[in-house]
């Protein structure tokens, strides 16, 4: 917190105003009423600071990642203890699982996958935003997974033909391949740009 401009002045001038201490109290089990306003029935820490000492008062042990916790501050001077100043904060931590995970076939050589919005985000604001995704696809038991960046907005990731860049031969030259992705043509190490394909084609440079 701060002083304000007025107690700095009082407190030169030694008025019966001047500010002499804060008492600083900390609560939990917030639960939200409404808006911005907040029960927080839990009393949890308080510690009395003189005004010349820092506006800064830490509190540790027992606070739980994910919490919100209620901050208040009382000015005290000779006449009496004024109303408090409040703010609520949520300790910010790792996001809980995405939700209502979907995964389906969507041909020969392709799948899709859908996932929704965490219940907790882990964020402390009420907005709550995420950094991003990471999707671990992985081609069989044996493969080495591959993790894929999603966009934080993203809730859906459709993988085609192959994984991480690494395509497999579908088919021989002139022969009929199934294929539904992406695939390139080419030998001895010379390709031809990948081409979306859905369905059977011929495996020629000019198909």
């Amino acid at each position: 917190w701060m002083h304000s401009a007025l107690a700095y002045r009082w407190a030169r001038q030694g008025s019966r105003n001047a500010v002499l201490q804060y008492l600083v109290v900390l609560e939990g089990d917030c639960v939200r009423v409404s808006g911005a306003t907040f029960d927080c029935p839990k009393f949890l820490y308080n510690q009395t600071v003189s005004f010349s000492a820092p506006t800064r008062v830490q509190f540790g042990g027992g606070l739980v990642i994910g919490q919100r916790y209620r901050a208040s501050v009382f000015a005290i001077n000779t006449n009496s203890t004024g109303p408090p100043g409040s703010d609520t904060s949520r300790l910010s931590g790792p996001p809980k699982e995405p939700q209502n995970i979907r995964s389906q076939r969507t041909g020969a050589r392709s799948a899709a996958v859908s996932w929704a919005l965490p219940l907790d985000t882990g964020d402390t604001t009420q907005d709550v935003p995420l950094d991003g995704y990471e999707v671990e696809v992985t081609a069989t038991s044996s493969a080495t997974p591959v993790v894929v960046a999603v966009d934080q907005d993203t809730t859906d990731l459709v993988v085609q033909s192959y994984v991480g860049g690494a395509f497999t031969q579908c088919a021989t030259y002139n022969a009929m391949c199934s294929c539904f992705g992406l695939m390139r043509f080419g030998t001895g190490g010379a390709w031809s740009p990948p081409v979306a394909a859905r369905g059977s084609v011929r495996c020629v440079e000019s198909a």
